[in-house]
């Protein structure tokens, strides 16, 4: 396959928007559509080398592919993580020592698009704290490569067409995508399924050029035309589309295919490939893998470092750019191409390192999990040096257990005499919080709870049929005859984005069904407490309006966009009630979360859970919104 420099210059075109958008510039509000140009330019450049090798005879290897997929991807992503490793305990709290652990183990196993899909929502501000997040595209793309390599070699082998599966791969992934984002468009933006129509439209576009003869050529003015309004159209995409569309989708098309004119048409002679291959954008797309890679810790490390600064830490990101080509141009000549050209070691021995260092970083990552992000080590050294932790987690679960002791079975029948009110929690570990504190501290009537985790809420498509199968089932063995019992209902989980409907959905049924008052509870999570203790004393944050602040910043933002769509559709209806945990926490409109009380007590044991304290001051706002609400008298 010949050398094609303006195909290096669509590279710099789709990189340069990416870390501007990461930047904050306004101006590139669709800079994140960058990803999508490398999909495009990845499947045409991936399929060309196939093709053309299965073609030849010489054949194509499939250990050669892989040889020099390691020697391309690995050396520059494995710096990235070793820098980001290195920098972590300077700038981050343990707990996110722990997540970037979790997400290196992730992305050394070129998994970490569904990694980040569990974890983070890639639009909200808890997204740009997470320095490897980026390595998701990466992921989807070594996805691509395990897989299209062998659909082609089977193809080629039953001497089948190239162009039918390619274009069921586009039909059904777009249709997928479009699909999916509505439903659920975190898992969308993420998976493989919903981005290989991008990299199949590259593929089939390396099908016909290789296909393509002189006649079908279209040259002079027309091919002008067609490179010159693509490449307009794209660069207006990446500035223009605003991140809050439905993507991938519909509108994702048009940066895709004006990628895929681009390509198909941007020739010598045209004024499309003159920009292109100007040596500037060259230069650029020639050091594009390394700017993606290094940008997105250095930025994520402002994010966390200079928190307090909100907005205004864009401009210290556009000021590391410089530092950022720096890293790149340093990578390029002496990491990633001594490792693509280097001759000292053979196929075998690149294979054995590329899966040795592989290994090697993974259990690095998993080390760095399962010690909790280096939390007691951090903690201890920052407490000699006068440091107060926020919490105590292990003295709040003993106190838990105490209580969990004195109401135990939780799940038993209701036993109070008639006249009084019989409330059942139903729910997970932050609906044991709201009935350890209803039970402990509220006088309005009897309290019963049965766990059911928010995952198994949709196997309760009726009270007369419940099919819920284990583990789901074994704690609330009882729950049919206590839904029978309670006068009230109330429904509490952390929610999920992919859960959050099954929630509402029971609710529903709950009340249809039994014709009693079901209400739903919100959830908040935050950063853990104990592990913020690292940040408040680096940062001199004492107890009050700065450190509430910043409580309110490193809240789970991801967490509260799901909880305000479960809020927004239970208020749509007149028939459930709801109760807002955050609002119980958090006043939106002085952007604070306190979680103290007035001796400075913390309310929260971990980054949800409340402790024993907290328990008295829960029952009364949760009697309070009861009342308010009107659907059941208190008074």
């Amino acid at each position: 396959m010949y050398y094609r420099p303006e195909v290096d210059g669509l590279r710099a075109i789709a990189v340069l928007p990416v870390i501007l958008f990461h930047a904050g510039i306004s101006a590139f509000s669709g800079g994140y559509l960058g990803v999508d140009v490398f999909f495009v330019i990845s499947g045409y450049l991936i399929t060309s080398i196939i093709v053309q090798g299965l073609e030849s005879k010489q054949g194509f290897s499939l250990l050669h592919f892989y040889e020099r997929r390691a020697r391309r991807i690995l050396p520059a992503l494995g710096l990235t993580i070793l820098l980001t490793l290195l920098l972590a305990p300077f700038v981050l709290m343990p707990e996110q020592i722990k997540d970037v652990g979790q997400s290196v183990f992730a992305s050394t196993l070129f998994a970490s698009n569904y990694f980040f899909y569990l974890e983070i929502d890639y639009f909200n501000p808890f997204a740009s704290k997470a320095p490897l997040l980026h390595t998701w595209s990466l992921a989807v793309e070594e996805q691509f490569y395990v897989i299209f390599p062998v659909l082609l070699i089977i193809l080629h082998r039953f001497r089948s067409g190239y162009t039918l599966p390619i274009v069921l791969i586009f039909t059904a992934s777009l249709v997928a995508a479009i699909w999916t984002t509505q439903v659920n468009a975190q898992l969308s933006f993420y998976s493989i399924h919903t981005r290989a129509w991008e990299l199949a439209v590259g593929a089939g576009l390396a099908l016909h050029m290789r296909r393509l003869t002189d006649k079908g050529r279209i040259t002079g003015g027309a091919a002008n035309v067609i490179g010159v309004v693509s490449l307009g159209i794209l660069v207006a995409s990446l500035m223009m589309i605003p991140k809050d569309v439905a993507h991938p989708g519909v509108v994702t098309l048009i940066p895709v295919l004006a990628t895929a004119l681009l390509i198909r048409y941007a020739q010598p002679d045209t004024a499309a490939y003159k920009v292109l291959s100007s040596r500037s954008l060259v230069h650029i797309g020639l050091m594009s893998y390394g700017l993606y890679l290094y940008h997105n810790p250095l930025f994520s490390y402002v994010d966390v470092y200079f928190d307090y600064l909100g907005d205004e830490t864009s401009r210290i990101k556009i000021a590391l750019i410089p530092l950022v080509y720096i890293i790149a141009l340093a990578s390029l000549h002496l990491v990633e191409r001594p490792a693509l050209r280097g001759k000292k070691l053979n196929r075998s021995a690149v294979l054995a390192t590329a899966t040795g260092g592989i290994a090697t970083v993974a259990a690095i990552g998993l080390g760095i999990h399962l010690m909790n992000g280096f939390q007691k080590p951090l903690t201890e050294y920052y407490q000699a040096r006068g440091m107060t932790p926020l919490a105590n987690a292990e003295k709040e679960k003993r106190k838990i257990e105490e209580v969990r002791k004195r109401f135990s079975p939780a799940n038993a029948s209701f036993d109070c005499n008639d006249g009084c009110r019989r409330y059942l929690v139903i729910g997970d570990s932050l609906a044991e919080d709201t009935f350890f504190a209803l039970a402990s501290s509220s006088q309005i009537g009897q309290f019963r709870f049965a766990r059911m985790d928010d995952t198994c809420m949709s196997g309760m498509s009726s009270v007369r049929e419940i099919e819920l199968r284990e583990p789901c089932m074994a704690p609330i063995n009882e729950i049919g005859t206590l839904l029978r019992e309670a006068d009230v209902i109330l429904i509490a989980a952390k929610w999920q984005e992919h859960t959050w409907r099954d929630g509402l959905d029971l609710a529903d049924m709950l009340h249809n069904e039994l014709g009693k008052p079901v209400v739903i509870f919100g959830s908040a999570m935050f950063t853990d407490l104990a592990s913020f203790s690292v940040k408040a004393w680096r940062n001199g944050y004492s107890r009050g309006e700065k450190l509430n602040r910043a409580l309110y910043r490193y809240q789970r933002w991801d967490r509260l966009r799901t909880n305000d769509k479960l809020r927004d559709a239970t208020e749509r209806t007149s028939q459930i009630g709801w109760i807002s945990r955050h609002a119980f926490f958090c006043d939106r409109t002085r952007e604070t979360c306190d979680l103290f009380n007035n001796e400075g007590l913390p309310l929260i044991w971990d980054n949800a859970h409340l402790t024993v304290t907290a328990y008295p001051m829960y029952a009364q706002y949760i009697e309070r919104k009861l009342m308010e609400s009107g659907i059941i008298d208190v008074s």
